[in-house]
């Protein structure tokens, strides 16, 4: 598959095949940048004819992953981050990881067999690397296997971003509890229980830390689980429903403090911060 036929007809944004995981979109338009006459967002189906990477303005931030790079969606809309950036999202399912300018044959040696077909369509190939080339700020985003974690740099390296491209690798993040431990828990507790991070999370997030250039890593075990990973927030509201993905409260949460991070300062939020009903 070529990287544009995974695109929506709307020139402002991408939109994400029905058989992928949902999150939301959205569009904004930077004062002085490119502007695209698009309709309302919407969903368009999972197979389509490929478009021409000409027909699409050029994006100010592009958000590449799975599921994972769909909860980065939502926690920079929930808190009003990248004010004025236009936002293309291009997926990249978690079974075929991000990587970029590896051998057939490696790739392989990681892919499940039953996985090989799908992932050798190139999710994240030449086309997709040309259209983030243009971007101002770039997010990869993946539910992290230690294979693609450890080769990422040399896949950066690979796509040769040009230097004033920003370019920011989320790492992992986990809310997953013991379940037998958790409900062990007197009711009072629950909430201001903290849960260990599994060894194998810890030994990705080290690798991508201790492997990436400095000012790309953004570390959300470091800020959001220093002493253990909560499962509510402090109003009680639940963070994930299955221990990795976020839930609306999850997103406000963990997205106000990835904006804090002085890695991200500069890029804009909406001070008034998340304030929905009915969470």
């Amino acid at each position: 598959m070529s990287a544009t036929a995974s695109r929506g007809s709307c020139n402002g944004i991408a939109t994400i095949p029905e058989s992928e995981p949902q999150g939301r979109e959205a569009v904004a338009s930077r004062p002085g940048s490119p502007r695209c006459e698009c309709p309302a967002p919407h969903r368009c189906p999972a197979a389509r004819a490929a478009v021409p990477a000409s027909a699409f303005c050029r994006p100010d931030l592009v958000i590449l992953g799975d599921s994972f790079g769909q909860d980065l969606f939502n926690m920079i809309v929930e808190n009003g981050g990248f004010s004025g950036y236009a936002v293309t999202t291009l997926p990249v399912p978690a079974r075929c990881q991000l990587h970029y300018g590896l051998e057939r044959d490696e790739l392989d040696s990681f892919i499940a067999p039953e996985d090989r077909r799908l992932c050798a369509r190139g999710f994240l190939d030449t086309e997709a690397v040309a259209m983030i080339r243009q971007a101002e700020v770039v997010f990869f985003a993946s539910k992290w296997q230690m294979w693609s974690a450890a080769r990422f740099a040399a896949s950066l390296r690979a796509m040769a971003l040009p230097e004033r491209t920003r370019v920011f690798v989320l790492g992992p993040k986990s809310f997953a509890p013991n379940r037998r431990a958790l409900l062990r828990l007197p009711a009072d507790q629950i909430r201001q229980a903290r849960f260990p991070v599994s060894p194998e999370i810890r030994a990705i997030n080290d690798t991508l830390r201790t492997s990436l250039a400095a000012g790309q890593f953004v570390d959300l075990l470091e800020n959001i689980c220093p002493q253990g990973c909560p499962l509510f927030d402090t109003e009680g509201r639940l963070l994930s429903y299955d221990g990795a993905h976020l839930t609306r409260a999850g997103a406000c949460m963990t997205g106000a403090q990835m904006l804090e991070l002085p890695i991200l300062d500069g890029f804009a939020r909406d001070e008034r911060g998340c304030a929905w009903p009915g969470i």
